[in-house]
């Protein structure tokens, strides 16, 4: 990695480009001159702005008649660019007219003039172009051109720097996270088959290195083997069979689930906010083709009795084992026909199913449980009859089911997904939270970052089009099965995230590490925030992708990119305020795991610039200072602690802390500075 600032005469970024200043004596904002050769004209507003700006430039247009009009802003500052280096512009744009569009030109010189034609839409976006210069030049401008009459501009925050441009815009916060973690479903009686010491090695991987906050295990549809009394609302406890959950290595049928779960909640650095039960399938006699295998359905009128199996679990978990469960999911791919454990449900079978659940858990007192649903297999199909996206459409048209799915939970295997897939998901669930509760590159053979990149799309085009909130990893852990040598079964390989092999070799995946950069870096309650960057107009052939979150009190912002083309050079925009950059880097190189470094002496730069190897992932960390400067002790709050530490300034006449304005003594001014800092930043 290689780190530099702008620093010297004609180098980017554009001084003035947030457009935030005007001269005093003309009103016109600083940096920018406008011309026009017809009939148009330029102001400056102070209304209907983007979220953290106080101006915009605004240009009506009223005539286009004359072959040579022109209307422009154009930079007043003159860059040097080298032939070869990319450049990045961005900036935010509407117009009042739904077909109104601008150019963007990078006049390197009357010889070597490139431009962009942008469409702008009558609401705020912002845009993002790049160009890559053709020579040399040292006094480069940048211009924008409107192109049609009859149209009013909006023009603001544009940025001009180099190699491809990053940026975060904190003002603008979409959905909230609510954590990322993995499944433990079948692969516990391998794990507890493995000698004590490998075990214990894989779980600390799992539940100790990784941060999750999310859990999800199995609801055994042999709970109930035989309806317990024909009365689903009077349950005979003795008549469950507990047999999967317990730790008999004596018992083929025992599963080691419950010790499963409480080691991974005792390993857990910080706890597990959601443990998921998900139900592949109803017990056979409650389902239309008798057998928990190979789809079927619910039996007409079986809802109470469903209902009354699922709380049996959720009860015996807590009175067995201590566990809380804190969501229930009634169904796994109920739009995927196979032959394992499953149930086909339909969305008008799976309505009735979730109203009367969500009832049933009113009545027995378990109304903080969340309902989660409908896990289907993909995000969305053309097929009406399949996809999260359709069972949802026809889910929420009843009032009572929209009422009680806390969660809409989807699968993500079909590949491609596009943004557009996302964004209906989105569109669909409304308000809802949509959590991501299951994905694998299933029987994968390679741990490279080929195999992560599965995840980081799903991931960044999630969180950025679809408001996802949680993303879960197929399984924590299993054994990764090598192909041998002709096989074209393709059932070999893993998903999993941590790995052990026929000879116990436990086995690390580039995924695992991808996975940390969310689930160490990003926590529960940050927001997912507006990233600027050029996207591709086809998704699945971008460059990189990239994504932005930011903690709930603005301490610290981190930007997540992942470059799968050739190494190439970008730059970061550094959120004000910033007081230490530390980037985690995992790349496809062995040794690149998950390592930190830390940019020490950037300020007072604008941005950081980076040159990105390809396939490699990286997370860039901006911490800020204390969110007040009258919090001294950095807990977020003014407290005591704080005034103590400002009368222990004020104790010394000369030469400390609590002399402000370094005059060589504390004084009245600055009593009034203090004071002042407490009103300004802190509230009264």
């Amino acid at each position: 990695m290689v780190f530099a600032f702008a620093v010297g005469q004609n180098q980017l970024p554009l001084p003035h480009g947030a457009m935030e200043e005007t001269d005093g004596e003309s009103g016109a904002l600083l940096g920018w001159a406008n011309a026009s050769d017809g009939n148009a004209s330029f102001s400056v507003t102070t209304s209907e702005l983007i979220p953290g700006s106080s101006m915009a430039l605004t240009c009506q247009v009223q005539d286009l008649s004359a072959s040579d009009f022109t209307a422009t802003t154009t930079s007043e500052y003159a860059f040097e660019v080298e032939a070869g280096a990319t450049y990045t512009v961005c900036f935010w744009a509407k117009a009042s007219s739904g077909d109104a569009s601008l150019e963007v030109r990078f006049d390197q010189g009357t010889d070597d003039e490139q431009a962009v034609t942008v469409a702008l839409a009558p609401n705020w976006k912002q845009h993002c172009v790049a160009f890559v210069a053709g020579a040399t030049h040292e006094a480069s401008v940048l211009q924008v051109a409107y192109l049609n009459a009859n149209a009013t501009y909006w023009l603001d925050e544009v940025e001009a720097y180099p190699g491809h441009f990053i940026s975060t815009n904190a003002a603008f916060i979409a959905q909230t996270i609510e954590g990322f973690g993995a499944g433990i479903k079948r692969r516990t009686e391998d794990l507890y088959a493995l000698d004590d010491s490998i075990r214990s090695q894989i779980e600390a991987y799992a539940f100790q290195e990784l941060e999750a906050n999310m859990i999800r295990f199995m609801v055994y549809s042999d709970l109930e083997p035989t309806n317990d009394n024909d009365d689903p609302f009077d349950l005979d406890a003795d008549a469950l069979d507990w047999t999967r959950y317990e730790s008999d290595a004596g018992n083929p049928q025992s599963l080691f689930v419950a010790e499963a779960l409480a080691t991974a909640m005792g390993l857990s650095t910080h706890g597990f906010d959601d443990i998921i039960a998900n139900c592949n399938s109803a017990p056979g006699w409650l389902k239309t083709n008798g057998s928990h295998l190979g789809g079927g359905t619910l039996i007409e009128g079986g809802e109470d009795e469903y209902s009354e199996f699922l709380v049996s679990l959720i009860l015996g978990m807590q009175e067995r084992y201590g566990i809380d469960v804190t969501a229930i999911s009634p169904t796994n791919e109920p739009d995927f026909l196979v032959n394992y454990a499953s149930m086909n449900t339909s969305p008008s079978e799976l309505a009735s199913i979730l109203s009367n659940l969500d009832a049933r858990l009113e009545q027995e007192g378990l109304s903080s449980i969340s309902v989660v649903s409908p896990e289907c297999f993909r995000v969305s199909s053309p097929n009406p009859s399949v996809g999260t996206v359709h069972f949802v459409d026809s889910l929420f048209l009843d009032a009572d089911v929209f009422a009680a799915v806390d969660a809409v939970a989807t699968h993500a295997y079909q590949n491609p997904i596009e943004p557009t897939d996302w964004a209906g998901l989105r569109t669909a669930s409304g308000p809802k939270p949509i959590w991501m509760t299951e994905y694998g590159n299933l029987h994968s053979e390679s741990w490279d970052m080929t195999d992560a990149e599965h995840h980081i799309e799903r991931l960044m085009y999630g969180f950025n089009h679809g408001g996802m909130t949680a993303y879960m990893v197929h399984l924590f852990y299993e054994e990764h099965d090598y192909a041998p040598a002709g096989s074209t079964s393709g059932n070999y390989g893993s998903s999993a995230l941590v790995l052990w092999d026929v000879a116990n070799d436990i086995i690390l995946p580039k995924r695992y590490f991808v996975f940390k950069h969310f689930s160490n870096l990003i926590k529960k309650g940050y927001h997912v925030v507006k990233t600027g960057f050029q996207e591709a107009q086809n998704p699945n052939e971008a460059p990189f992708m990239a994504c932005s979150f930011a903690a709930p009190d603005g301490s610290k912002q981190v930007v997540q990119v992942y470059n799968r083309s050739a190494a190439a050079p970008f730059s970061f925009k550094i959120p004000e305020g910033t007081q230490s950059i530390e980037i985690k880097v995992t790349s496809n190189d062995e040794a690149v795991d998950f390592i930190s470094d830390a940019v020490v002496d950037f300020l007072p730069a604008s941005y950081l610039s980076l040159e990105l190897d390809a396939l490699g992932m990286y997370s860039i960390v901006f911490t800020a200072g204390s969110v007040c400067p009258a919090d001294l002790t950095g807990d977020g709050q003014i407290a005591v602690d704080d005034l103590l530490v400002f009368l222990g300034d004020f104790a010394c006449l000369a030469n400390c802390p609590g002399d402000i304005d370094g005059d060589g003594a504390v004084s009245v001014a600055d009593l009034l500075v203090l004071l002042g800092a407490f009103g300004e930043f802190c509230g009264p």
